[in-house]
């Protein structure tokens, strides 16, 4: 078995004891994080709070499938990581692995005598027509982007697939372990399924779903027929949709809860003061995700004065980086840090000095606003213009940001209005490329330029500036066949084009808390958006 570590992506991470941030992992080594000693105890139900039902419960289609359903902890994925290492690659419904000396097969052998929770039988039938589904942009939109160079799947017997890659894919085994990419039961799918509803779910993971009340909550239970002996410690898990700020923060602190949301819990300096308040023994975890937040421009208007680059550079000069964190969170070091289109906590990063010279901090910030405006004057703007920057009015971080980013353009002449929309006309408008700016993210899980870069693409339906730049597009194509010191040289390339163009306004690279009560052990987000839930197999209560 080759299981390869990921040696081209990490993580930056931080865990703090409230009111001191402690650093245990801020660089590229072995991980820190380590199970809890002593033996796991078995029994209790987690409940945990999320913000909304997901719009699909198809971990193919959209990532709010993981993020707020269940389905990340009712299926499961060929691979997994762990909650000590998210690079690692480890066993998950394929017991072992090899790759090819040209990394272009992998040959995956998978555990024997697993069942679906409706006690068919899993096979390697399920896992290429998952994979054939992965790999479609009509069926999984959401991991038609991590395949790359998927070519095909087959299943050589029941218990055997081999997949077939047109080039080289260095971070293939990798992107399987994320959440999106789960194993589905092919025998429900080929049937027929709303994605919409939840009524389809029957995976091979830890906890098979035991009832779903539409908008208020859903609840799972163990599996006593799980692949992976001995698992889980939990009886079940209870996710409860509580929209409001204040009741999830009281929720917690009265115990009605065991912890906050998996993933998108806390971004505000006050909520965690609430919740170390109620619970002075509460454990805090925070992480810096790969998504960057940033203002995106909308090139669809060839009139629009930023379609001149002089005009964007000064757009992005004048955006104060930490003051931009400061009014989103409330600080400007806890959930968030300065970077620019590559994660620049990893090996893909640009040098320090370098990406400084990009952003402005090499120098004080009045000197940045003084060549913003002579900027702005060379394209003939020096007495600015009057525009709109759409955002997600009901996320009140999205909208501090927002008018934070109207008062630092303001003092180059800009007028800018805010446009604050509820989420879902939000999403709406973005992929149809309505807006004039757009205070958006990209969306990572692993920090990979595969997941990155797509944004500025030709004709990416990430793309919702609708940007161009040949350069970039012939970088990033030729970045798809290259792996090693090589991929990494040509992604450095690409953002130094982008650097020197500037299709987006760069904000900072974000991250949430989460809390929990003291008894919750072995649960650790390794860093993602989307956590992959299976691996709440390990957490287990000390009471």
């Amino acid at each position: 078995m080759k299981a390869l570590k990921g040696n081209e992506n990490k993580m930056w991470q931080v865990f703090f004891v409230f009111g001191l941030a402690l650093v245990l992992l801020a660089s590229w080594g072995a991980p820190t994080f380590a199970l809890e000693k002593g033996k796991p105890k078995y029994g209790g139900i987690l409940r945990w709070w999320n913000r909304r039902e997901p719009a699909t419960y198809d971990p193919h289609r959209y990532r709010t499938a993981v993020s707020y359903g269940p389905s990340s902890i009712i299926f499961s994925n060929l691979v997994r990581s762990t909650m000590q290492d998210p690079f690692a690659v480890e066993p998950g419904l394929a017991q072992r692995w090899e790759v090819s000396a040209d990394g272009k097969v992998y040959t995956f052998y998978l555990y024997q005598g697993v069942k679906w929770h409706d006690g068919k039988p899993f096979t390697a039938a399920d896992v290429k027509y998952s994979l054939e589904k992965m790999a479609d942009p009509k069926t999984g939109p959401e991991t038609n982007k991590l395949l790359l160079n998927f070519e095909r799947a087959e299943a050589v017997d029941k218990y055997t697939v081999k997949v077939y890659l047109s080039a080289p894919q260095p971070n293939f085994l990798e992107f399987l372990t994320i959440a999106f990419c789960k194993i589905l039961p092919k025998h429900v799918l080929e049937k027929g399924y709303d994605h919409k509803s939840s009524n389809w779910l029957i995976g091979t993971g830890p906890f098979k779903l035991k009832k779903h009340q539409k908008k208020i909550m859903w609840e799972v239970e163990r599996y006593k027929d799980y692949h992976h002996k001995g698992l889980p410690y939990l009886d079940g898990v209870a996710n409860y949709f509580i929209t409001d700020r204040e009741a999830q923060v009281s929720a917690l602190i009265a115990k009605r809860l065991d912890m906050s949301a998996p993933a998108m819990a806390h971004n505000a300096v006050a909520e965690l003061e609430a919740i170390k308040a109620g619970i002075p023994d509460a454990i805090f975890q925070t992480f810096i995700c790969p998504n960057a937040r940033h203002v995106r421009f909308g090139f669809t208007n060839p009139d629009a004065p930023w379609q001149d680059p002089r005009v964007r550079k000064a757009i992005d000069l004048a955006m104060e980086k930490s003051e931009l964190m400061l009014a989103a969170t409330g600080s400007d070091k806890l959930f968030t840090a300065p970077g620019g289109y590559l994660y620049p906590f990893g090996p893909f990063a640009l040098p320090e000095k370098e990406l400084a010279s990009y952003m402005g901090t090499d120098k004080p910030y009045e000197e940045r606003v003084a060549e913003a405006k002579r900027l702005m004057a060379a394209a003939g703007f020096s007495k600015g213009f009057e525009t709109a920057l759409t955002c997600r009015g009901d996320r009140p971080a999205h909208r501090r940001g927002a008018e934070m980013v109207a008062e630092q353009v303001r003092r180059i002449g800009i007028k800018l209005n805010i446009d604050a929309i509820d989420t879902a006309t939000f999403w709406e408008r973005r992929g149809k490329g309505d807006f004039k700016w757009l205070s958006d993210a990209t969306d990572s899980l692993l920090g990979d330029p595969d997941e990155l870069l797509v944004y500025y693409l030709t004709g990416n339906p990430f793309n919702y500036g609708r940007y161009s730049n040949p350069k970039v597009d012939e970088l990033y194509r030729r970045s798809t066949q290259l792996t090693g010191a090589e991929r990494v040289k040509v992604a450095q390339d690409i953002a130094r084009a982008l650097w020197a163009d500037r299709p987006v306004g760069q904000m900072y690279y974000y991250g949430y808390a989460i809390a929990m009560q003291p008894y919750v052990k072995d649960f650790r987000n390794p860093g993602a958006l989307s956590m992959n839930l299976e691996l709440v197999d390990k957490v287990w209560f000390d009471k």
